[in-house]
């Protein structure tokens, strides 16, 4: 008969980040995370700022287009910038802040086809977030 193994010492949180902290491939796993990650902030930046200008010429005072949406303003003169943009733009992550930005009740009648011929201009791929976030946001849409 084989001896049952003794049942594992519970670990708490805080005990377990102590022993991430201490693991050097930890370590070296979270440097590279946020290099990505800050790598990411850096090419969405970089890919919006046509936009963002745009819209600063317009006299929105945005840092970026998700806070046209966040900031609670009224931006509907902003809808034809930003349909304007929609096509132009490949980064993906900066075309999803155009759609949900396109994607409120009151901008359905100017951005309903555009956003639907984006749609279905969209790679149909895993990959491609445009693709996914037009499909997520083109059933709120009624034209």
């Amino acid at each position: 008969m084989s001896n049952p193994k003794p049942p594992k010492k519970s670990v708490t949180a805080s005990e377990l980040m102590v022993q991430l902290q201490q693991d050097p491939q930890y370590q070296v796993r979270m440097q590279q995370s946020e290099a990505q990650r800050q790598e990411s902030i850096q090419r969405h930046r970089l890919a919006a700022e046509p936009v963002v200008q745009d819209l600063r010429n317009a006299g929105f005072d945005v840092e970026n287009i998700d806070e046209l949406r966040r900031s609670g303003i009224d931006y509907e003169a902003a809808i034809p910038l930003l349909l304007k943009w929609l096509p132009l733009i490949a980064e993906s992550a900066v075309k999803d802040s155009i759609v949900r930005a396109l994607s409120v009740p009151w901008a359905r009648q100017a951005a309903a086809r555009p956003l639907i011929g984006q749609f279905h201009a969209a790679p149909d791929t895993a990959a491609d977030l445009s693709g996914q976030a037009l499909r997520g946001h083109i059933s709120t849409i009624n034209i």
